[in-house]
């Protein structure tokens, strides 16, 4: 079998010269509009959640939370979360930054879900929403949007709020999510982490990232 790989600059030219946004289907997600508040510490959480590697049947959580703290995720199909599934706790370590990866299992294919971190000890964090992807053999339509090169000292993103408008299924962040080598260069872990948490702390990005998921091409410039 010959398998051609593609570069990131060749799949954006192909994607340029491609219909990516394709009509809707019946399991375009229901569009809640998420208000993420300020004062996150009310709530034990040091960002808001993101939501990445969507399948039919799953999902990852990351979040980042407050004092070594122990996090579960709640989630359902229920907008307002008042029937809910409950994720098995982890405790955030300071080794990783505080931060954790809940995976959610059993999930049903082409669903809107709803989620939120519960810190032990703190009213429940800001509810999110994502679709899941449809089931292998159902045909479907989708609809996604794709970006990259999110330099931190260009916030804030206001792209993000016109991607959001668009109602995508997913979000594809192609590489550069943060510049390792502008704005201070980051040599070691720690350096890494704060431009991370930096571009984490950008508004438009944390009203679209509340509202869908991601797929990330890791990439430091």
């Amino acid at each position: 079998m010959n398998v051609k790989v593609t570069s990131r600059r060749q799949f954006l030219y192909l994607c340029s010269r491609a219909a990516v946004a394709l009509p809707l289907s019946h399991w375009l997600p229901g569009c809640a509009t998420v208000q993420v508040p300020n004062g996150l510490e009310q709530v034990g959480l040091a960002n808001p959640c993101v939501v990445g590697d969507v399948t039919p049947g799953g999902a990852v959580v990351w979040l980042r939370a407050q004092e070594e703290s122990l996090v579960s995720v709640h989630y359902g199909i229920d907008a307002a979360l008042k029937e809910f599934s409950a994720s098995y706790p982890v405790r955030v370590r300071e080794e990783r930054d505080l931060t954790a990866q809940v995976y959610l299992e059993d999930l049903q294919p082409a669903t809107n879900y709803y989620y939120r971190a519960a810190v032990d000890g703190n009213q429940p964090g800001p509810i999110g929403h994502f679709v899941t992807a449809p089931a292998p053999d159902e045909a479907a339509d989708v609809r996604f949007a794709f970006s990259g090169d999110t330099r931190q000292n260009y916030q804030p993103f206001f792209i993000m709020d016109a991607v959001r408008e668009m109602h995508p299924h997913f979000f594809l962040h192609l590489g550069d999510t943060i510049y390792a080598d502008r704005g201070g260069i980051a040599r070691r872990l720690p350096q890494f982490w704060a431009k991370y948490a930096a571009n984490r702390n950008d508004l438009p990005s944390q009203r679209w990232f509340s509202d869908t998921s991601v797929y990330v091409v890791w990439d430091d410039h």
